[in-house]
């Protein structure tokens, strides 16, 4: 959607704290609000922020994710065959 993510530590790669959206130390309810205060006060990070999230969101895209899938269990079938 274009906006930064607030997420767990374990979303994976997809969310680079600062970069594109926070990474909660904990997934409570005042971590939660840490990060919207945080967000709230950083008003001039949120469009960079923004765009960063719609950049990275393309390497996640269904394609780009099943094409590095293929690649992936190719190199592994060529790497078991020899």
């Amino acid at each position: 959607m274009g906006l930064p993510v607030i997420a767990s530590q374990h979303c994976g790669e997809v969310v680079e704290h600062g970069a594109n959206g926070l990474l909660l130390p904990e997934v409570t309810a005042s971590a939660i609000a840490d990060a919207i205060s945080w967000m709230l006060a950083n008003p001039s990070l949120l469009p960079v922020m923004s765009q960063e999230a719609v950049e990275r969101s393309i390497q996640f895209r269904p394609e780009v994710v099943l094409k590095k899938l293929e690649t992936c269990m190719n190199d592994a079938a060529c790497t078991a065959s020899t």
